[in-house]
């Protein structure tokens, strides 16, 4: 049995759709207007609001929870607000099973800042994360200037002075090695008590950074070098922390 199946026997809901498709669930005694639009409640997922809950109707079976309760917009105004204006329905699922804790939280696609409870702490995750790629970049130079060159000022092109092996492995050590640690360290240094970042979309964006700045610097002049040192030196640290803060899941 899943989640849907209960939902439409439970006093006040009222369900739209179903089977294979989107289940649409809303308070009875709140009047559509003759439409034939959804005017669904807000759920709320271990305390965590659920951005696009409709899917989840068919794909929480009733074995992953331990709490099911529909509030009313006037029961549910005091604690969340506007939140509250179509009723909500509170999903607590059972405790102590991190595959459970795992599953649900795909279905979360934000989380509200008063939910929370624990500020971003912007200034850690920067300062960390910009000397560790000071490190990282300082090293990935060293690295490059003694297998790759630049045939003249200017050039996209690279000349290479180290056989293949060799020559993945810089670009390893100059691009991909940094961009995982400073993801790392954002995780760890950014993480709350309810949520902590995704690694791959992190070190992803920020190799990107890491990229593009040195193309600046092998592209030449002084416009360029200057933007590259920048992004190197600022804009990856900023594209990290930025990342880190926007992409998360329950721990």
């Amino acid at each position: 049995m899943r989640l849907g199946e209960l939902v439409r026997t439970m006093p006040g809901a009222m369900t739209t759709g179903g089977n294979t498709g989107a289940i649409c669930v809303m308070y009875r005694a709140i009047r559509t207007g003759g439409g034939t639009g959804c005017r669904e409640v807000s759920v709320i997922l271990d305390g965590v609001p659920v951005g696009n809950p409709s899917y989840l109707y068919n794909a929480m079976s009733l074995s992953d929870i331990e709490r099911l309760e529909m509030l009313s917009p006037g029961e549910a105004g005091v604690q969340y607000g506007m939140r509250a204006g179509q009723a909500v329905l509170l999903i607590e699922t059972r405790q102590g099973t991190a595959a459970v804790r795992s599953d649900a939280s795909r279905f979360v696609t934000g989380f509200d800042r008063v939910v929370e409870g624990q500020t971003y702490p912007w200034l850690g995750v920067l300062s960390s994360t910009a000397a560790v790629n000071a490190v990282g970049v300082g090293i990935g130079l060293v690295v490059a200037r003694r297998c790759l060159s630049t045939p003249m000022v200017g050039s996209l092109g690279l000349r290479t002075s180290c056989n293949g092996l060799e020559t993945a492995g810089t670009g390893v050590l100059t691009v991909v090695i940094p961009a995982l640690v400073n993801s790392l360290v954002a995780r760890r240094m950014g993480s709350t008590e309810r949520t902590r970042s995704r690694i791959m979309p992190t070190a992803l964006s920020g190799g990107i950074a890491l990229a593009s700045g040195y193309l600046l610097l092998v592209h030449g002049g002084d416009r360029a070098m200057a933007a590259g040192i920048g992004i190197l030196s600022f804009g990856v640290p900023v594209t990290v922390a930025l990342i880190d803060r926007a992409l998360r899941v329950l721990r």
